[in-house]
């Protein structure tokens, strides 16, 4: 093929590095795997056009410009593979260092060029309805999905080229990196995926967990419209255990109890039953939605207040007792350690009871947010089982019932 005329060169385009130098960030941003994927396709298909690089400049979905290192190049006749290694900066990515790789090749001349992406070794594949791409499909999320076809087909604009696109994008240890993440409980089998709504990996992993809340919500109300939730694995068992639900019925929110809140809502749940260890859900109490440490810690604080709070604390214990048992509180190391200090002085009950229902005032209020954000308009039944591991069953709330028999029934 003659080489054609180049295009303008692109400008205001900054690596990784010097975008976190930029904006000062302590913590790294990293790029996601949708931004590997399309860089490896775009040097890939320039690669054909006769521009070999060893960077190649993307837009990500943010609008902002990035320049990806491309460490491998290969041409054979009209196909090319590229590949860009992913860079997850401070963020506990298990898929940090994987190389990502796309292989494309010209095909027949078209009057409206179409670009035919699939994906390859590597790369999962839905198993299960409710994800963002159909069953059977390479686990591909639109956003990547259109970055790489908006890319591509503005290169060949450029060029003049009026030709179909074949592009594969493939990871040859994606399939092992895929057994530590969330891939196989989302029903995608057999590799990682090609994610990424911003184009940047976020320290800490929240887009990522956000992401993965989103999705798996989705999964679960393909399956039945009613919600079964926890913070993590022991309120999936505690649900077992007590309310004969089986595990995979569960989704986990880890922090994120407000994400988890207008999820269900903007998903259209007709019900949502969160079960949770009061280490965690005590927070909720405050009205705290995001319950890592990192952003809020006031357990005490909060079981202090309560056991003030309870008339029947006040009555049974007296208001000097309780500031005694309040002050035990506030220096106490866990939340185990405080239910114990407040079962010894026997008001358990009443103050667990107090607690729960401040849980589902702030968790109703969220709700009752979220509806008026997206108009919904029919209610949504949700319900609060409190557990700790010493003591089985502390309190619960809601339409319990009601929701565990849809699930079950579903």
């Amino acid at each position: 093929m003659k080489k054609p005329t180049a295009p303008p060169k692109e400008e205001s385009f900054v690596t990784i590095e010097e975008y976190n130098e930029i904006n000062g960030y302590t913590l790294k941003h990293g790029i996601t795997t949708g931004s590997c994927a399309l860089a490896g396709a775009k040097a890939a298909l320039l690669l054909l056009l006769g521009e070999e690089t060893d960077e190649v400049c993307i837009r990500t979905p943010k609008g902002i410009g990035l320049r990806i290192p491309v460490f491998f190049s290969k041409i054979e006749g009209e196909t090319a593979v590229c590949a860009v290694k992913k860079y997850a900066g401070d963020d506990p990515d298990c898929t940090d260092g994987i190389s990502v790789f796309a292989r494309v090749s010209l095909l027949e001349t078209a009057e409206k060029p179409e670009i035919f992406l699939e994906g390859g070794e590597g790369v999962g594949r839905a198993t299960k309805a409710g994800l963002p791409v159909p069953v059977g499909e390479a686990a591909i999320n639109p956003v990547p999905r259109k970055m790489i076809r908006d890319s591509l087909l503005e290169i060949l604009q450029k060029y003049g080229i009026s030709r179909d696109i074949q592009v594969e994008i493939f990871s040859p240890d994606g399939a092992e990196r895929a057994k530590r993440t969330f891939n196989s409980r989302l029903g995608i089998e057999g590799g990682i995926s090609i994610l990424g709504t911003s184009g940047f990996v976020l320290p800490m992993s929240r887009e990522a967990i956000v992401e993965t809340i989103k999705r798996e919500m989705g999964v679960h109300l393909h399956e039945s419209a009613y919600l079964l939730a926890s913070p993590g694995n022991y309120g999936r068992s505690f649900a077992k255990t007590y309310l004969k639900l089986p595990r995979e019925k569960g989704m986990e929110c880890s922090n994120y109890l407000g994400v988890l809140l207008d999820e269900a809502v903007y998903q259209k749940a007709e019900g949502l039953l969160l079960v949770g260890h009061i280490g965690k859900l005590v927070k909720l109490a405050g009205g705290i939605m995001n319950t890592h440490s990192y952003e809020s810690d006031a357990k005490m604080e909060i079981l202090a207040a309560h056991v003030l709070r309870s008339e029947k604390a006040g009555r049974k214990a007296g208001a000097e007792r309780a500031y005694v048992l309040s002050k035990k509180l506030l220096n106490a190391n866990t939340t185990p350690e405080a239910v114990s200090l407040i079962k010894e002085a026997g008001i358990l009950t009443p103050v667990m009871e107090s607690l729960i229902q401040a849980m589902m005032f702030h968790a109703k209020g969220r709700i009752r947010r979220a509806m008026d954000r997206c108009g919904r308009k029919n209610p949504m039944d949700f319900g609060i089982l409190l557990f700790s591991l010493e003591e089985g069953l502390l309190a619960k709330a809601g339409e319990i019932d009601g929701i565990a028999r849809e699930i079950r029934k579903d």
